[in-house]
Parts: C-alpha cells; structure tokens; sequence
C-alpha cells in the first residue's frame, strides 16, 4: 500500500525512470491540482473513478451510553465511486 508522497514519488520514479525528487514534484503538483478541482466541484476520471464534495445534513445523534441527544453539525466531506475499468480491476 502506497500510504504517502514519498511512497508515491517511489513507485512513480521506479516506474518511469526519473529521479524520486523529480517524481515528487510532480506528485505535489498534480495533487494540488486534483485538490483544487474536488473544491471547485468534482473530479472524474472516466472509467476510473469520480470523487466529489458533498454535504452531510445536521443531523441528531444520540449517546448509547445516557440515551442523550445531541445535534450533529453539517460537515462536507468525500464520494469516490470507481468506474467500471477500475472495477474490473479489483474484481477480476
């Protein structure tokens, strides 16, 4: 499992051939890019994958523990939905 950029800028420098900083740098860049663009709205990469920001309501919650409800505030946060190329290949 790839758990971060340097990690990442490995595996890309060892694939293609370029140095680790140089792999680096541009994972930094693309990341900043693919950032900006789940802020503004979404990114979907045809086939593989979409992720976009979404909204979860202020809800009530509940402690199991007194049975006291709480208000749960609205939050954004992620969906990734994988396409059908990348399904494919995760279920072989």
């Amino acid at each position: 499992m790839i758990s971060g950029i340097k990690d990442l800028a490995r595996a890309y420098s060892k694939k293609h051939g370029c140095s680790i900083a140089e792999a680096e740098d541009l994972m930094k860049k693309a990341l900043n890019v693919v950032t900006d663009a789940i802020v503004d709205g979404g990114v979907s990469y045809i086939g593989n994958f979409t992720i976009e920001a979404v909204e979860r309501k202020e809800r009530i919650g509940r402690n199991p523990a007194t049975k006291e409800e709480f208000t749960i505030p609205s939050t954004i946060s992620l969906r990734i939905r994988c396409g059908k190329f990348l399904k494919n290949r995760l279920n072989p």
